[in-house]
């Protein structure tokens, strides 16, 4: 009797996960739709993402595109969501067979991501400073934004972001290099390339 209510329950579970990424997927495209998005064939969507594009922000998407947005099939147990912010005159470009759970992308500027690249749990990308660094600038509230600073981003093909990293403006990654887990990016890294640590420095040749 156990074992039959054990195989009932992992059935019900897995039917209920299929139909809930069935949902998750279909309810992402009608969003993206809504905000202008153009994309591809293939996406899939486990939890429904964050997304806010502003009404002058563009974003591409190609062929499938995987955004991990729920605890349940996160291999890390985090509770968050994919978020998707560009704001205006701002362009966010991802190329096909991109994969990012509980991933924070904020465009200000221009952000391109490139084909197969692996975004780990709990990155942020970010290509602008959102404040000015000079105290007096960030405690005028009369400060036009366009005094913050903001540079482009661009994630080469077959990169691999590891989980909890943070990539911030300006940064250039190289074709085929990764960065390890819990890395703070504040300059470019070349191409077949590990970098990793706070900030991110060159380890090894891959």
């Amino acid at each position: 009797m156990n074992n039959l209510i054990i195989f009932a329950y992992k059935a019900l579970r897995e039917v209920t996960n299929i139909i809930y990424h069935k949902w998750s997927s279909i309810h992402t495209k009608l969003i993206f739709n809504l905000n202008g998005i153009q994309y591809g064939n293939g996406i899939i969507a486990s939890g429904i993402p964050y997304i806010h594009i502003s009404r002058r922000g563009k974003v591409q998407i190609g062929n499938k595109l995987s955004l991990g947005n729920w605890a349940v099939t996160n291999a890390s147990g985090l509770v968050g969501k994919c978020k998707l912010e560009v704001r205006n005159n701002a362009t966010l470009t991802i190329g096909n067979n991109v994969g990012m759970t509980a991933t924070t992308i904020i465009c200000h500027k221009n952000i391109k991501i490139e084909d197969n690249v692996m975004i780990g749990v709990g990155t942020h990308i970010y290509d602008t400073n959102f404040h000015n660094i000079a105290s007096f600038l960030r405690i005028d509230m009369h400060d036009p934004q366009n005094s913050v600073k903001s540079a482009p981003i661009l994630l080469h093909k077959n990169v691999f972001i590891g989980a909890y990293s943070i990539i911030l403006k300006g940064v250039t990654i190289g074709e085929n290099s990764v960065v390890a887990a819990g890395s703070v990016v504040v300059k470019s890294i070349p191409p077949n390339q590990l970098w990793g640590g706070n900030p991110a420095r060159f380890i090894k040749n891959i």
